[in-house]
């Protein structure tokens, strides 16, 4: 039957003082100047990476927010001293850092007379995520935005926030949600049957995921298939409710996962994965201007994999495909549009388990491969995300962002599972065949608006969001018995091999 499930608007608003002195970083007195290290701070608002640096480098550090405002850096990655740090990030920005005689530093305007014939020449690559950590090589992050839409280093967010950034997964082959969210902290992936998982954080069931701030609760505490990671940037994880966001929030947690975006310049790369189990993967992902003026940009990112399994009968073929494309319809407006397609394709899929006992009470000892489903059962499943979304900025300081989304999730399958009483530990007779068929359809629609600014109050800075969202979910399932259930089949020879049966008979 079909079901409208309504996601209740939400109006957010959140204001976030600055103090006029900027953030003193905690150390007792500042190292040498002359000693250089290591340093790893990505693109990010120049405040911000001020801030991370002064941390990073151990010495005090004040300022007017009004000097860094609406400016950002390239990062600074590398051996550095102190004054080489602050330098290098100030560049260009005709800004400075001076040293005070207790070892603090402080941010000023650097004279005309000084700063100009020392400008470096700048070549910048305009990026308009400015938290992206794609290129930066980088397991941390300046920033995000997941937990309140104010931009706020981890140190500063209200509640537990990890980030598994491009390096990272890149890296350590995180290939898919399974893998990311294993390997993130205080997170646990179920993987109760095959193509079936479940996350959990807290002792609660995950289910809140979202493309880019945006998305819709799943209707069922499972995800369906294996989402790819080629086409994102960065997967956020908020751990705890985030209601402020997303209706009454999961006490358990929200992943966020954050799209690449065309770039400015052309940059293309391509890989090929052999592992275990015959695994085989390819994927390719170009980006760059489509026009001279730079005005319109694209990205297409395409990928597929071909997997066996330890497990009897199973192997995973995964396709993807996904296009983005941005256009500067002015200097204040950009709009994006993009679509992002995967199919994963399954054969041996078993749903179900197997008997943990003889019918005499004694263990059973199958193999750790043994799998009760046939080559040819399956459970396919295709995920289709479209969007469109239009920033505007208002002034310097004041932009508006609308975003529509709609998220097709559509599943279909034949399913053999085992049934009825324990086998016999000598002639394995007992069990019965269960055969169903079922196809799932599900929609999620959802559009956001959002404006974002910063404004002076009581001698203060002050951030501010405020916005609006509504959503609607249209789930259709149906399920159907296969001719020929409740055979008998022998544990476990006749499991594999159990001839596939024309779907046409059963009851529903």
């Amino acid at each position: 039957m079909p079901r409208t499930v309504p996601l209740a608007a939400w109006v957010f608003c959140a204001t976030l003082a600055m103090t006029s002195t900027g953030l003193l970083a905690q150390a007792q007195q500042r190292p040498p100047g002359n000693t250089a290290r290591s340093f790893e701070i990505p693109q990010a608002p120049l405040e911000a990476a001020l801030n991370a640096f002064a941390r990073s480098a151990g010495v005090l550090l004040s300022f007017d927010p009004k000097l860094t405002q609406e400016r950002h850096t390239a990062g600074l990655f590398g051996r550095y001293t102190v004054d080489e740090g602050f330098h290098a990030l100030l560049a260009g920005t005709l800004l400075k850092a001076v040293a005070q005689p207790d070892g603090s530093f402080t941010i000023e305007h650097a004279p005309v007379d000084e700063a100009t014939p020392t400008l470096p020449l700048v070549k910048t690559r305009a990026r308009h995520d400015p938290l992206a950590t794609e290129r930066t090589d980088s397991y941390g992050v300046v920033a995000s935005t997941t937990a309140t839409r104010l931009m706020l280093s981890p140190r500063e967010t209200p509640q537990s926030v990890t980030v598994v950034t491009r390096a990272r997964m890149d890296d350590f082959g995180l290939l898919n949600a399974n893998d990311v969210l294993a390997n993130t902290t205080g997170v646990s992936v179920d993987g109760v049957e095959t193509d079936r998982t479940y996350f959990n954080s807290r002792g609660f069931d995950i289910s809140n995921f979202q493309v880019d701030g945006v998305g819709m609760p799943f209707t069922n505490g499972d995800q369906l298939g294996d989402i790819d990671t080629a086409p994102y940037d960065r997967v956020e994880v908020l751990r705890g409710a985030n209601g402020l966001l997303s209706s009454t929030g999961n006490p358990a947690a929200t992943v966020n996962y954050v799209r690449k975006r065309p770039t400015d310049f052309f940059q293309a790369s391509a890989g090929l994965t052999l592992g275990s189990w015959q695994q085989r993967r390819v994927e390719g992902d170009v980006s760059g201007p489509l026009n001279q003026a730079r005005t319109l940009r694209g990205r297409a990112i395409v990928m597929a994999q071909r997997s066996e399994s330890f497990m009897d009968n199973y192997a995973l073929d995964k396709r993807l495909l996904a296009g983005f494309l941005e256009a500067s319809l002015g200097p204040r407006t950009l709009l994006s549009v993009g679509i992002t397609r995967q199919s994963n394709r399954p054969e041996g899929t078993a749903w179900g388990g197997l008997p943990l006992n003889y019918a005499d009470g004694s263990p059973t000892d199958y193999p750790r491969s043994t799998a009760a489903a046939p080559r040819w059962s399956h459970w396919n499943n295709t995920d289709t995300t479209r969007f469109i979304e239009l920033n505007q900025s208002l002034s310097d300081s004041w932009a508006v962002k609308a975003v529509a989304s709609r998220r097709k999730l559509q599943a279909d399958g034949e399913l053999f599972s085992i049934a009825g009483a324990l086998p016999d530990r000598a002639t394995g007779v007992g069990p019965e065949s269960w055969l169903s068929t079922q196809v799932a359809d599900e929609t999620q629609t959802v559009f956001d608006l959002q404006a974002s600014g910063t404004f002076g109050l009581a001698g203060r800075r002050h951030e501010a969001v405020i916005g609006v969202n509504t959503g609607k979910v249209h789930n259709q399932a149906s399920y159907q018995r296969g001719a020929g259930n409740g055979t008998p089949v022998t544990a476990p020879q006749g499991w594999g091999s159990y001839p596939e049966p024309a779907f046409n008979g059963g009851t529903g």
